[in-house]
């Protein structure tokens, strides 16, 4: 029985981060990004990169993924030119860019 919840726990984090793509895409967030190296975003609707500088990257959620077998962390991402999207990435973006220019600090 117990196993029996935890499926249905999985499932139900899955499906919450589901809504909330759905969500997103409904309020304008229609672009989706990706991670590209540590400081650059790529726009998979049209090919345009964007540096870590030049959006605003904000995280909203966190489910697992039954595909990977890992956490998720959905962010919405603003541009400066308008565009509005989402990114779904194993890590917290936010403290990618971080990390690189602390480095640099030092």
């Amino acid at each position: 029985m117990n196993r029996i919840k935890q499926l249905f726990h999985v499932r139900k984090l899955n499906s919450s981060l589901t809504n909330k793509v759905i969500e997103l895409h409904n309020t304008g967030y229609d672009h989706d990004f990706q991670l590209q190296g540590q400081q650059q975003l790529l726009c998979l609707q049209d090919n345009r990169l964007f540096n870590f500088d030049n959006v605003l990257i904000r995280l909203i959620d966190q489910g697992y993924d039954n595909l990977s077998h890992s956490f998720k962390y959905l962010h919405t991402i603003d541009t400066g030119c308008g565009q509005k999207g989402i990114l779904m990435a194993g890590k917290i973006a936010t403290l990618i860019g971080e990390s690189k220019s602390k480095e640099n600090v030092s």
